[in-house]
């Protein structure tokens, strides 16, 4: 799993941002990492990074939640 989170870092740019709330730190929430955003489309496309396929559709199903704070987001 952490090869797969290098090997993305390396080929994306690292973005960093600042919310104005805290975000869940429990690993199933840390499992998606939104790799475009669009301005012309509603929809991010993500990549799921973890190996554990079960939990990681899960996880992108609780990570709707974040959509709120991405959007906040320039």
């Amino acid at each position: 799993e952490t090869l797969a989170v290098q090997t993305i870092q390396f080929y994306h740019p690292i973005i960093h941002v600042q919310f104005n709330q805290s975000i869940d730190p429990r690993p199933e929430y840390i499992r998606v990492i939104i790799i475009e955003w669009s301005i012309k489309s509603s929809i991010p496309i993500a990549r799921i990074v973890s190996l554990d396929t079960q939990r990681s559709l899960l996880s992108a199903r609780r990570c709707k939640g974040l959509y709120d704070y991405s959007q906040q987001t320039d």
